[in-house]
């Protein structure tokens, strides 16, 4: 068993939780990131109760309210303040990214994550991946190979070369603020409002210690899509008639860090796997926004495959561990995957009264 070990391409929630699940089962295994550095990059997630399972399964013990704001409540509301719909949330925490990749990170052994590798390809043999291969000439052989190297994945490009993706038609500016007074008046209660003619939302997502997630939500068939550094002006230009405490997070913001998400509407390929490859998180199954279920999804492809691999005693056995993995995995995630598209093709319609309840991917 000992011989038996793993590269991981791309860090992330999928990557960092698989190498965690992995060393937490006494496997050898390494994760390579192209990044130099771990730093502030995102804003944050919701945890449902999924992913506090999937972290349990890593091995993983904190609690996740520590890090964040546990949610026990979503409004949603049209911009003339009446309400659309008022749900209770069982089990959900806003935690940021950088605390939550931290945390995973910190249980890790010494020497698993190499940063500042940039993957290009690998070696084959036949179906089998002998080696990964770096920008710097180097390449590292291993039992298994999983790439969690997200929406534009090289892996993938490898795994399933002739696999399509398109843009998707809804699209988010993405923020976080210190704002205790509207933090402490958010409590435990996720915020939305959308705009009565359908296509436009902004969401408020208390994230612990006076932090503010918000995010603006649109057709970008309808609304062209900001510049870089010009998010601010598309504010002005639509938020006008939204409420007060919208206009509060966003003023309250430095312009320089909103960032314009371009979703990805991706089928997950025809396999996630390929001999000893596969692929977890936004890099097999990339979700639009509605889902609740990208760090989610990806915490939960990462403790299937640490189990699956951990029983590996032969090379033979990781081919097959990787299919098993497809087999769980494929059909589910071809669920989410319509039921966002399913979920986006209502919001770009009239409120009709019946209102879906997206969150926070």
């Amino acid at each position: 068993m000992g011989s038996l070990n793993t590269a991981i391409i791309g860090g992330g929630v999928a990557g960092l939780g698989l190498a965690r699940g992995l060393a937490h089962r006494g496997m050898p295994v390494t994760l390579f990131e192209r990044s130099e550095a771990y730093g502030e990059r995102g804003f944050g997630f919701i945890l449902l109760a999924n992913g506090w399972l999937a972290l349990r399964g890593l091995g993983i013990e904190f609690d996740p309210r520590e890090l964040g704001q546990s949610l026990d409540r979503a409004i949603i509301r049209s911009v003339d303040g009446s309400v659309l719909k008022d749900e209770s949330l069982d089990g959900a925490v806003a935690v940021s990214r950088f605390d939550l990749l931290s945390s995973i990170m910190h249980g890790l052994p010494s020497g698993v994550v190499e940063l500042g590798r940039d993957f290009t390809g690998f070696d084959w043999d036949g179906q089998r991946a002998v080696a990964a291969r770096f920008d710097d000439g180097s390449a590292f052989e291993a039992s298994a190979f999983v790439g969690s190297d997200g929406v534009r994945s090289r892996c993938r490009e490898c795994v399933a070369p002739s696999h399509a993706w398109q843009a998707g038609r809804v699209k988010e500016i993405v923020s976080s603020v210190h704002a205790p007074a509207l933090a402490a008046e958010l409590g435990t209660t996720f915020r939305k409002v959308m705009h009565p003619g359908g296509g436009l939302a902004v969401g408020l997502v208390p994230a612990g210690r006076g932090r503010v997630i918000w995010f603006v939500q649109f057709d970008a068939q309808r609304f062209q899509p900001p510049a870089l550094g010009q998010a601010m002006d598309f504010f002005r230009e639509h938020l006008s008639g939204f409420p007060a405490d919208v206009h509060a997070a966003i003023e309250a913001t430095d312009p320089a860090t909103p960032h314009v998400w371009h979703t990805v509407d991706m089928d997950p390929p025809p396999s996630m796997v390929r001999g000893n490859v596969a692929l977890i998180g936004d890099a097999a199954h990339p979700l639009l926004p509605f889902t609740s279920q990208g760090a989610n999804s990806a915490l939960e492809d990462a403790v299937l495959l640490a189990d699956l691999i951990a029983r590996c005693r032969s090379q033979g056995d990781v081919a097959l561990a990787m299919r098993s993995f497809n087999a769980v995995r494929h059909p589910l995630m071809v669920q989410y995957v319509e039921g966002g598209r399913a979920i986006a093709r209502r919001f770009v319609e009239p409120i009709d009264g019946a209102v879906p309840l997206p969150l926070l991917t």
